[in-house]
Protein backbone atom coordinates (compact mmCIF):
# COMPACT_ATOMS: atom_id res chain seq x y z
CA UNK A 1 0.00 0.00 0.00
CA UNK A 2 1.75 3.61 -1.38
CA UNK A 3 1.97 5.72 2.13
CA UNK A 4 1.56 8.98 2.51
CA UNK A 5 3.79 11.12 0.84
CA UNK A 6 2.80 14.54 2.43
CA UNK A 7 3.21 12.14 6.06
CA UNK A 8 6.60 11.27 5.03
CA UNK A 9 8.13 14.50 3.77
CA UNK A 10 6.90 16.37 7.09
CA UNK A 11 8.59 13.25 9.46
CA UNK A 12 11.85 13.96 6.87
CA UNK A 13 11.50 17.46 7.91
CA UNK A 14 11.08 16.92 10.89
CA UNK A 15 14.02 14.69 11.78
CA UNK A 16 16.64 17.25 9.80
CA UNK A 17 14.81 20.57 10.51
CA UNK A 18 16.91 21.17 13.61
CA UNK A 19 20.39 20.13 11.84
CA UNK A 20 20.98 23.82 9.97
CA UNK A 21 21.25 25.28 13.95
CA UNK A 22 25.03 23.30 14.39
CA UNK A 23 28.10 23.56 13.16
CA UNK A 24 27.91 20.12 11.70
CA UNK A 25 24.73 20.20 9.91
CA UNK A 26 24.34 18.13 7.37
CA UNK A 27 23.89 20.37 4.11
CA UNK A 28 22.86 17.07 2.07
CA UNK A 29 21.12 14.15 3.43
CA UNK A 30 20.18 11.62 1.50
CA UNK A 31 18.47 7.67 2.81
CA UNK A 32 17.26 5.07 0.56
CA UNK A 33 15.86 1.94 1.94
CA UNK A 34 14.33 -1.76 0.88
CA UNK A 35 13.10 -4.04 2.82
CA UNK A 36 11.12 -6.95 2.86
CA UNK A 37 12.66 -8.06 -0.63
CA UNK A 38 11.72 -11.44 -1.23
CA UNK A 39 10.74 -13.33 -4.34
CA UNK A 40 8.16 -16.26 -4.81
CA UNK A 41 6.99 -18.66 -7.46
CA UNK A 42 3.58 -19.31 -8.92
CA UNK A 43 2.70 -22.37 -10.87
CA UNK A 44 1.17 -21.66 -14.08
CA UNK A 45 -0.03 -25.15 -14.64
CA UNK A 46 -0.36 -27.08 -11.23
CA UNK A 47 -1.59 -29.82 -13.15
CA UNK A 48 1.93 -30.64 -15.24
CA UNK A 49 2.90 -32.56 -12.02
CA UNK A 50 6.20 -30.49 -12.05
CA UNK A 51 6.83 -28.15 -9.36
CA UNK A 52 8.24 -25.12 -10.28
CA UNK A 53 12.23 -23.85 -9.60
CA UNK A 54 14.44 -20.83 -9.95
CA UNK A 55 18.29 -21.99 -10.42
CA UNK A 56 20.59 -18.36 -9.85
CA UNK A 57 23.70 -18.20 -11.98
CA UNK A 58 27.18 -18.79 -10.59
CA UNK A 59 28.17 -15.47 -12.09
CA UNK A 60 26.06 -13.53 -9.58
CA UNK A 61 27.42 -11.42 -6.50
CA UNK A 62 26.00 -8.56 -4.31
CA UNK A 63 27.51 -5.48 -4.72
CA UNK A 64 28.57 -2.62 -2.24
CA UNK A 65 29.83 0.40 -4.01
CA UNK A 66 31.50 4.04 -2.50
CA UNK A 67 32.64 6.49 -4.45
CA UNK A 68 33.81 10.02 -3.36
CA UNK A 69 35.37 13.03 -5.02
CA UNK A 70 36.69 15.84 -4.58
CA UNK A 71 38.20 16.73 -7.97
CA UNK A 72 39.06 13.31 -8.81
CA UNK A 73 37.02 9.75 -7.76
CA UNK A 74 38.16 7.61 -5.20
CA UNK A 75 36.42 4.18 -5.81
CA UNK A 76 35.66 1.37 -3.89
CA UNK A 77 33.97 -1.76 -4.39
CA UNK A 78 33.01 -4.94 -2.07
CA UNK A 79 31.75 -8.34 -4.10
CA UNK A 80 29.51 -10.21 -1.57
CA UNK A 81 29.30 -14.01 -3.20
CA UNK A 82 25.52 -14.84 -3.86
CA UNK A 83 22.29 -13.46 -4.71
CA UNK A 84 20.45 -10.61 -3.11
CA UNK A 85 18.36 -12.91 -1.37
CA UNK A 86 21.53 -15.14 -0.07
CA UNK A 87 24.34 -13.32 0.23
CA UNK A 88 26.07 -12.89 3.53
CA UNK A 89 25.12 -9.79 5.67
CA UNK A 90 27.52 -6.54 5.56
CA UNK A 91 27.97 -3.50 6.57
CA UNK A 92 30.55 -0.58 5.58
CA UNK A 93 31.11 3.08 6.12
CA UNK A 94 33.86 6.00 5.57
CA UNK A 95 35.68 6.61 8.50
CA UNK A 96 33.64 9.77 9.33
CA UNK A 97 30.13 7.78 8.88
CA UNK A 98 28.57 10.29 6.13
CA UNK A 99 28.57 7.41 3.46
CA UNK A 100 26.92 3.93 4.73
CA UNK A 101 25.81 0.58 3.19
CA UNK A 102 23.85 -1.92 5.11
CA UNK A 103 22.78 -5.39 3.60
CA UNK A 104 21.48 -8.61 4.70
CA UNK A 105 19.17 -10.36 3.10
CA UNK A 106 15.47 -8.96 2.17
CA UNK A 107 16.83 -5.76 4.09
CA UNK A 108 19.32 -3.10 2.44
CA UNK A 109 19.91 0.62 3.29
CA UNK A 110 22.10 3.55 1.73
CA UNK A 111 22.82 7.22 3.01
CA UNK A 112 25.18 9.71 2.18
CA UNK A 113 25.85 13.08 3.46
CA UNK A 114 27.67 16.00 3.15
CA UNK A 115 28.04 18.80 6.04
CA UNK A 116 27.64 22.33 6.31
CA UNK A 117 31.05 22.65 7.26
CA UNK A 118 33.38 20.70 4.54
CA UNK A 119 31.24 22.29 2.46
CA UNK A 120 31.52 25.95 3.67
CA UNK A 121 35.16 25.13 3.82
CA UNK A 122 35.47 24.39 -0.04
CA UNK A 123 37.01 26.86 -2.22
CA UNK A 124 34.59 28.56 -4.68
CA UNK A 125 35.76 28.37 -8.21
CA UNK A 126 34.63 26.98 -11.40
CA UNK A 127 34.41 23.24 -11.33
CA UNK A 128 34.86 22.85 -7.65
CA UNK A 129 33.21 19.49 -6.98
CA UNK A 130 32.42 17.16 -3.72
CA UNK A 131 30.24 14.49 -3.55
CA UNK A 132 29.55 11.03 -2.28
CA UNK A 133 27.85 8.20 -3.94
CA UNK A 134 26.89 4.98 -2.42
CA UNK A 135 24.93 1.52 -3.73
CA UNK A 136 23.73 -1.65 -3.13
CA UNK A 137 23.31 -3.55 -6.27
CA UNK A 138 23.14 -6.80 -8.31
CA UNK A 139 25.77 -7.92 -10.51
CA UNK A 140 26.79 -11.03 -13.07
CA UNK A 141 28.39 -11.77 -15.53
CA UNK A 142 32.15 -12.82 -16.30
CA UNK A 143 34.02 -9.81 -18.01
CA UNK A 144 35.08 -6.00 -16.23
CA UNK A 145 34.19 -2.64 -16.81
CA UNK A 146 37.37 -1.09 -17.36
CA UNK A 147 35.75 2.56 -16.41
CA UNK A 148 34.79 1.19 -12.58
CA UNK A 149 35.89 -2.06 -11.93
CA UNK A 150 32.70 -3.44 -11.76
CA UNK A 151 31.47 -7.20 -13.11
CA UNK A 152 29.71 -6.75 -16.18
CA UNK A 153 27.31 -9.05 -18.09
CA UNK A 154 28.66 -10.58 -21.48
CA UNK A 155 26.68 -11.88 -24.41
CA UNK A 156 24.56 -15.46 -23.72
CA UNK A 157 25.30 -14.50 -19.67
CA UNK A 158 21.79 -14.42 -17.49
CA UNK A 159 21.63 -13.68 -14.03
CA UNK A 160 18.67 -16.81 -12.90
CA UNK A 161 17.09 -19.57 -15.23
CA UNK A 162 13.02 -19.66 -14.40
CA UNK A 163 11.10 -23.45 -14.96
CA UNK A 164 8.43 -23.71 -17.83
CA UNK A 165 5.31 -22.59 -16.87
CA UNK A 166 6.07 -20.15 -14.22
CA UNK A 167 5.63 -16.83 -12.96
CA UNK A 168 8.46 -15.47 -10.82
CA UNK A 169 7.37 -12.37 -8.83
CA UNK A 170 10.20 -9.94 -6.63
CA UNK A 171 8.51 -7.74 -3.75
CA UNK A 172 9.78 -5.02 -2.00
CA UNK A 173 8.81 -1.42 0.61
CA UNK A 174 10.99 1.00 -0.31
CA UNK A 175 11.52 4.50 1.34
CA UNK A 176 13.68 6.97 -0.33
CA UNK A 177 14.19 11.14 0.80
CA UNK A 178 16.24 13.55 0.37
CA UNK A 179 17.26 16.70 1.74
CA UNK A 180 19.01 19.95 0.86
CA UNK A 181 19.40 22.75 3.18
CA UNK A 182 21.59 25.24 1.35
CA UNK A 183 20.66 27.35 4.29
CA UNK A 184 23.05 25.75 6.42
CA UNK A 185 25.63 27.05 4.26
CA UNK A 186 24.46 30.90 4.22
CA UNK A 187 27.77 31.94 6.64
CA UNK A 188 29.98 29.85 5.03
CA UNK A 189 33.48 30.85 3.06
CA UNK A 190 31.72 28.91 0.34
CA UNK A 191 28.64 30.90 0.17
CA UNK A 192 30.68 34.03 0.64
CA UNK A 193 32.88 33.09 -2.41
CA UNK A 194 30.04 32.13 -4.76
CA UNK A 195 28.36 35.74 -4.17
CA UNK A 196 31.94 37.35 -4.42
CA UNK A 197 32.92 35.86 -7.83
CA UNK A 198 29.50 35.91 -9.45
CA UNK A 199 29.15 31.90 -9.27
CA UNK A 200 26.04 29.70 -8.75
CA UNK A 201 26.19 26.19 -7.20
CA UNK A 202 24.52 23.26 -7.24
CA UNK A 203 23.64 21.51 -3.92
CA UNK A 204 21.59 18.20 -4.22
CA UNK A 205 21.19 14.91 -3.68
CA UNK A 206 18.87 11.54 -5.14
CA UNK A 207 18.10 8.81 -3.55
CA UNK A 208 16.67 6.15 -5.90
CA UNK A 209 15.70 2.75 -6.84
CA UNK A 210 15.85 0.24 -9.87
CA UNK A 211 14.36 -3.21 -10.73
CA UNK A 212 14.06 -5.06 -13.32
CA UNK A 213 13.31 -8.44 -14.76
CA UNK A 214 14.21 -9.00 -18.63
CA UNK A 215 14.85 -11.67 -20.95
CA UNK A 216 16.41 -11.91 -24.50
CA UNK A 217 12.96 -12.34 -26.02
CA UNK A 218 10.33 -11.00 -24.29
CA UNK A 219 7.29 -13.32 -22.89
CA UNK A 220 3.48 -13.33 -23.91
CA UNK A 221 1.87 -11.74 -20.63
CA UNK A 222 -1.59 -11.99 -19.73
CA UNK A 223 -3.22 -8.58 -19.60
CA UNK A 224 -4.00 -9.11 -16.00
CA UNK A 225 -0.82 -10.10 -14.81
CA UNK A 226 1.15 -7.38 -16.94
CA UNK A 227 -0.94 -4.65 -14.69
CA UNK A 228 0.00 -6.04 -11.53
CA UNK A 229 3.45 -6.47 -12.28
CA UNK A 230 4.79 -4.14 -14.81
CA UNK A 231 8.54 -4.94 -16.48
CA UNK A 232 10.37 -2.10 -14.61
CA UNK A 233 9.96 -0.37 -11.48
CA UNK A 234 11.74 2.83 -11.24
CA UNK A 235 11.44 5.43 -9.14
CA UNK A 236 13.54 8.34 -7.41
CA UNK A 237 13.66 11.49 -5.30
CA UNK A 238 15.65 14.26 -5.80
CA UNK A 239 16.43 17.46 -3.90
CA UNK A 240 18.27 20.56 -5.57
CA UNK A 241 18.97 23.71 -5.43
CA UNK A 242 21.25 26.37 -7.14
CA UNK A 243 22.48 29.27 -4.71
CA UNK A 244 24.53 32.33 -5.93
CA UNK A 245 25.15 36.03 -6.46
CA UNK A 246 22.64 37.55 -4.48
CA UNK A 247 20.21 34.89 -4.44
CA UNK A 248 18.60 33.48 -1.38
CA UNK A 249 19.07 29.61 -0.77
CA UNK A 250 15.55 27.50 0.88
CA UNK A 251 15.65 23.99 1.78
CA UNK A 252 14.30 21.35 -0.46
CA UNK A 253 13.18 18.15 1.12
CA UNK A 254 11.22 15.07 -0.29
CA UNK A 255 10.36 11.66 0.74
CA UNK A 256 8.34 9.07 -0.82
CA UNK A 257 7.48 5.23 0.36
CA UNK A 258 5.85 2.64 -2.01
CA UNK A 259 4.99 -1.44 -2.47
CA UNK A 260 7.12 -2.36 -5.15
CA UNK A 261 6.47 -5.23 -7.29
CA UNK A 262 7.67 -6.79 -10.62
CA UNK A 263 7.28 -10.18 -12.38
CA UNK A 264 8.29 -12.53 -15.10
CA UNK A 265 5.36 -14.52 -16.82
CA UNK A 266 7.24 -17.98 -18.12
CA UNK A 267 3.97 -19.44 -20.25
CA UNK A 268 5.89 -21.18 -22.28
CA UNK A 269 6.86 -25.24 -22.37
CA UNK A 270 10.89 -24.57 -21.93
CA UNK A 271 12.93 -22.67 -18.78
CA UNK A 272 14.10 -19.33 -19.87
CA UNK A 273 17.16 -17.18 -18.85
CA UNK A 274 16.51 -13.92 -17.19
CA UNK A 275 18.48 -10.83 -16.33
CA UNK A 276 17.75 -9.30 -13.11
CA UNK A 277 19.06 -5.58 -12.01
CA UNK A 278 18.68 -3.99 -8.77
CA UNK A 279 20.24 -0.93 -7.86
CA UNK A 280 19.47 1.09 -4.32
CA UNK A 281 21.51 4.40 -4.20
CA UNK A 282 22.06 7.51 -2.56
CA UNK A 283 23.92 10.39 -4.01
CA UNK A 284 24.86 13.95 -2.80
CA UNK A 285 27.17 16.52 -4.23
CA UNK A 286 28.07 20.11 -4.21
CA UNK A 287 29.34 21.53 -7.93
CA UNK A 288 29.90 25.13 -8.33
CA UNK A 289 30.24 26.94 -12.04
CA UNK A 290 30.00 30.01 -14.07
CA UNK A 291 26.87 32.11 -13.08
CA UNK A 292 24.67 32.93 -16.59
CA UNK A 293 20.81 33.15 -16.62
CA UNK A 294 18.91 33.01 -19.76
CA UNK A 295 17.95 36.23 -20.92
CA UNK A 296 14.85 34.75 -22.31
CA UNK A 297 13.79 33.64 -19.32
CA UNK A 298 15.31 34.76 -16.56
CA UNK A 299 13.43 32.47 -13.69
CA UNK A 300 15.07 29.23 -15.50
CA UNK A 301 18.10 27.93 -13.11
CA UNK A 302 21.55 29.68 -13.86
CA UNK A 303 23.47 27.60 -16.04
CA UNK A 304 27.31 27.06 -17.89
CA UNK A 305 26.89 29.97 -20.50
CA UNK A 306 27.28 28.55 -23.91
CA UNK A 307 30.22 28.11 -25.77
CA UNK A 308 32.01 31.20 -27.96
CA UNK A 309 31.34 29.27 -32.00
CA UNK A 310 34.21 31.18 -32.30
CA UNK A 311 36.45 29.33 -30.13
CA UNK A 312 36.63 25.43 -29.60
CA UNK A 313 34.56 23.89 -26.84
CA UNK A 314 36.65 23.07 -23.06
CA UNK A 315 36.05 19.65 -22.19
CA UNK A 316 35.95 20.02 -18.23
CA UNK A 317 38.46 18.49 -16.47
CA UNK A 318 35.98 17.43 -13.97
CA UNK A 319 32.75 15.08 -14.82
CA UNK A 320 29.32 16.20 -13.68
CA UNK A 321 28.23 14.22 -10.56
CA UNK A 322 25.22 12.56 -12.60
CA UNK A 323 27.96 10.95 -14.71
CA UNK A 324 29.75 9.33 -11.76
CA UNK A 325 26.42 8.42 -10.36
CA UNK A 326 25.58 6.61 -13.75
CA UNK A 327 29.33 5.25 -14.06
CA UNK A 328 28.87 2.85 -10.62
CA UNK A 329 25.57 2.04 -10.18
CA UNK A 330 24.16 1.73 -13.87
CA UNK A 331 23.39 -1.65 -14.49
CA UNK A 332 22.84 -2.32 -18.73
CA UNK A 333 19.31 -1.24 -19.80
CA UNK A 334 18.85 0.77 -16.32
CA UNK A 335 22.19 2.43 -17.43
CA UNK A 336 21.13 3.21 -21.16
CA UNK A 337 17.66 4.69 -19.81
CA UNK A 338 18.56 6.87 -17.18
CA UNK A 339 21.36 8.00 -19.99
CA UNK A 340 18.58 8.64 -22.47
CA UNK A 341 16.44 10.51 -19.64
CA UNK A 342 19.29 12.96 -18.89
CA UNK A 343 20.34 13.57 -23.07
CA UNK A 344 16.58 14.56 -23.59
CA UNK A 345 16.70 16.84 -20.28
CA UNK A 346 20.36 18.58 -21.82
CA UNK A 347 18.40 18.99 -25.00
CA UNK A 348 15.39 20.84 -23.41
CA UNK A 349 18.18 22.79 -21.79
CA UNK A 350 20.54 23.52 -24.93
CA UNK A 351 16.73 24.79 -26.35
CA UNK A 352 15.85 27.49 -23.84
CA UNK A 353 19.68 28.66 -24.53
Amino acid sequence: MRLNQWAAAALIAGMLGGFAQSADANAIDVRATASGLTFRLVDLDPDDGVDPWIQFSGLSTVGLVMAQWQGTESIDFTPLAGTLFSAPAFSKSTPDGLLSLDYSPGMLNVQSRLTAAEVGALPAMTGTLLGRTGGIANFYGSGIDETAGLPLALDGEFALTLSARTALIVEASVNLSASALPGALADGTFAQQLSNNQLAASVSGSASFHMWLVSEVPPEVPEDFAALYPDIVSDAVAASFMMGGTEQPEAVERAMSFAAAIGYYNGSSDAVDINFDFVLSAYADVYAYEHWTDPVDPEWPPIDPPVDPGFPPVTPAIPEPSTYALMLLGLGGVVAAARQRQAVKNDKRRERQ
